[in-house]
């Protein structure tokens, strides 16, 4: 297996990627802006796949060289592989995590599984057999802190590629846009209501448009 090392300019963007940002994560939550939170973590995800962040500057240990082009658009054509089957079974989770509390009605019971397959014939492509349990195991909903709010997964890559997109129109290391994210998202911490940071940074507010994208589902 080749090694690789990172040439000088990515150290700068490691330490921002790698330090900076879990510190600004750490401070997000506990200023209660939750929503921003994962959205931030998702931001990341965008920023690894541009060619002037891998390409530009991952070198082979052994050669020299850049990464090649031929790997790297190997690596770009299967991001999306399933993923539209990805985007189904979030939903499915967060339908049916909205449904379980909102409809629960201590008269009827959980009604449990009767929900969880009345969501999946309305948005799951596969169905598991009739003996799967998956729910007995779905921590999230009722140990993680995630209670009719499993949603957010969702939320944050909608989010974070509506945000990104405004990176791709100016320039993934435009200097201004860095900023106004510092300034608008980052800086003001729980100051403000979530979305009014974000529209402050962005403009208006999130659309799909850029997730739809970004996942291969919309050109």
């Amino acid at each position: 297996m080749k090694s690789t090392r990172p040439s000088w300019p990515t150290i700068t963007r490691i330490l921002f990627l790698a330090i900076l940002m879990p510190a600004f994560l750490a401070v997000v939550p506990v200023v209660a802006q939750a929503e921003l939170h994962p959205s931030l973590n998702h931001l990341r995800d965008f920023l690894g796949p541009e060619d002037g962040v891998i390409r530009g500057d991952v070198l082979s240990g052994e050669t020299g060289e850049l990464l090649p082009q031929d790997l790297y658009s190997r690596m770009r054509r299967a991001k999306n592989f399933q993923s539209a089957m990805q985007m189904v079974r979030q939903l499915e989770f967060a339908i049916f995590d909205f449904r379980i509390h909102r409809e629960h009605d201590p008269k009827r019971g959980g009604r449990i599984y009767e929900i969880l397959e009345e969501v999946r014939d309305q948005v799951a492509v596969i169905k598991p057999p009739a003996f799967n349990r998956f729910a007995h195991g779905f921590s999230h909903i009722f140990s993680g802190g995630y209670a009719a709010g499993y949603y957010s997964y969702k939320w944050a890559e909608v989010l974070s590629a509506d945000a990104f997109s405004l990176f791709e129109e100016r320039g993934v290391f435009d200097a201004g846009t860095g900023s106004d994210f510092r300034t608008c998202i980052l800086e003001k911490g729980g100051s403000a209501e979530a979305m009014d940071l974000y529209v402050d940074f962005r403009g208006r507010e999130p659309t799909i448009d850029a997730l739809l994208r970004h996942t291969g589902i919309a050109a």
